[in-house]
């Protein structure tokens, strides 16, 4: 019996990351970090990346269609560099996960 593959949204808000030059200077593969449903993401789902409006709302949308190469994992350098940042206080008890995916 085949497991089902899942699809899943991946946000990148361009007034907190540059998600355009990130996604222009990679080869084929990215990182991304994962602050939600980590368990159930897995090796073969696909992944969409989506740009938020940001304060340029001419240019949202789905900007990249990936596939996930890892399951995400945890990585206490990023929960750790989010704590620091006074801007992002309310997510730094949220879990951060890191996920290697695949751009198609």
């Amino acid at each position: 019996m085949k497991e089902q593959m899942n699809t899943w949204l991946f946000q990148g808000n361009p007034a907190r990351f540059d998600i355009d030059s990130y996604l222009g200077e990679a080869i084929d593969e990215i990182r991304w970090t994962v602050v939600q449903y980590a368990n159930e993401i897995a090796i073969g789902d696909t992944v969409f990346i989506w740009k938020s409006k940001g304060a340029d709302r001419d240019n949202a949308g789905i900007v990249a269609e990936c596939q996930a190469l890892t399951v995400p994992w945890f990585d206490a350098s990023l929960a750790l560099s989010v704590s620091l940042d006074p801007a992002h206080v309310s997510q730094a008890r949220t879990p951060h996960f890191e996920s290697h995916i695949h751009i198609i």
